[in-house]
C-alpha cells in the first residue's frame, strides 16, 4: 500500500498549496458515488492470463469521488479529486479489487466561448489483496461551445500502465487516444440532448501481444420527461488490432470487433440523487478463443452528490 499512501500524501499536499491561493469563502468540497448491482465484463485494462479468458460476471461496484473545489477567479477551477473504487463479484473472488486515484485538474476560459480542461492523475489498483498496477495518466481538452445548444469537445490523454512482477511480462504499456465529441443540446425545436464521438487508440507495450491500434465510435442521446424521471441509450463499435502472435496456442495476431448498446432510466427521489436501472447488450467478436464473448448486461444503483 505504499505507493497508494505517497499519491494520498502528495494529493494532500497539493491541496494544501491551492486551497492557500483559492479565496477561502469560494473553496468547497463535494463527494459523488455511483453504486450499484451489475453485470458486465471484468477488467479489460488488467487481464493478463491469456488463458484466464474474459466473461460477464454479477458483482457489487461502488465509485467514489471526493473533491476540492477552488475558483481563482475570472472562472478558472482548480479541482483535486480523490477516488476510492470497490468490486467484489458474485461468482469470482479473485476479481475482486480497489482501485485507489488522485487526481489534480484545471479548468480555465479561453475567450467568451472557449475552455481548456487539463488533468493528471495517479492510481493504484489492487485484486484479491494484491497490488496489480499502478498507472499514470494525463487529458487535455479544448471545449468549444458558440452557443447554448452545440458544444464540440477536442481530447488527448495518455495513460502508463505499470504492472507488478506479478502480472505477466510484457503487459507494461504506454497508451494513447486522441478524440472528438460533438453536442447538441436540446431546445424549443430539437427534443433531445445527443453526443457523437470517434477516438483512435494506440498502445505500445513492452510485449508485442498486449500492443496494439484501436479505434471506437459512440453515441448517446438522453432526455427529461419530467422534473424527476429522464431516461437515455446509448451504443458504441470499437475495433483493435493487436501487434504480435496471442500465444503459442493459437499463434497469430488477436483482432477484437466490439460492439455494445444499452438503454437506462432514471429517477430523481430528491435534490442531487438518483436511482436508476440499465438494460444492456455486449459483444465482442476476437479471433482467440479466451476473447470471445457476449451477453447480456444490467445495472442498477443510485447516484448521490453532496456539496
Amino acid at each position: 500500500m505504499d505507493k497508494t499512501w505517497a499519491i494520498a500524501a502528495s494529493g494532500l499536499a497539493a491541496a494544501s498549496a491551492f486551497v492557500a491561493g483559492a479565496e477561502a469563502q469560494e473553496t468547497r468540497f463535494q463527494f459523488r458515488t455511483d453504486t450499484a448491482l451489475s453485470r458486465g465484463e471484468t477488467f479489460v485494462e488488467d487481464t493478463a492470463d491469456p488463458g484466464d479468458g474474459l466473461s460477464l460476471e454479477n458483482g457489487f461496484d461502488t465509485n467514489n469521488w471526493a473533491s476540492l473545489i477552488m475558483p481563482t477567479g475570472g472562472g478558472k477551477v482548480w479541482r483535486l479529486e480523490q477516488q476510492a473504487r470497490i468490486r467484489i463479484y458474485e461468482d469470482r473472488d479473485d476479481l475482486d479489487s480497489q482501485l485507489f486515484t488522485t487526481r489534480l485538474q484545471y479548468w480555465t476560459p479561453v475567450g467568451e466561448n472557449d475552455q481548456v480542461r487539463f488533468w493528471i492523475d495517479g492510481g493504484v489498483n489492487y485484486r484479491d489483496g494484491d497490488h496489480r498496477y499502478t498507472r499514470y495518466r494525463g487529458h487535455a481538452q479544448y471545449r468549444h461551445r458558440p452557443s447554448e445548444t452545440f458544444e464540440t469537445v477536442f481530447s488527448i490523454q495518455t495513460d502508463l500502465y505499470d504492472f507488478t512482477d506479478k502480472a505477466t511480462p510484457g503487459l507494461d504499456q504506454t497508451r494513447w487516444r486522441a478524440g472528438i465529441e460533438q453536442y447538441r443540446y436540446a431546445d424549443d425545436v430539437w427534443p433531445v440532448n445527443m453526443a457523437v464521438g470517434a477516438f483512435v487508440t494506440t498502445a505500445d507495450a513492452d510485449a508485442d501481444r498486449f500492443a496494439f491500434d484501436g479505434w471506437q465510435v459512440r453515441a448517446r442521446a438522453w432526455t427529461d420527461f419530467d422534473e424527476s424521471w429522464s431516461g437515455e441509450v446509448r451504443a458504441s463499435l470499437s475495433q483493435r488490432d493487436y501487434d504480435g502472435d496471442f500465444s503459442t496456442a493459437e499463434p497469430f495476431a488477436r483482432e477484437d470487433d466490439r460492439w455494445e448498446a444499452a438503454a437506462r432510466i432514471n429517477y430523481d427521489f430528491a435534490p442531487e440523487m438518483t436511482a436508476y436501472a440499465e438494460i444492456g447488450y455486449l459483444s465482442n467478436d476476437s479471433n482467440i478463443s479466451v476473447r470471445d464473448f457476449e451477453g447480456t448486461t444490467f445495472r442498477v444503483g443510485f447516484r448521490a452528490r453532496f456539496g
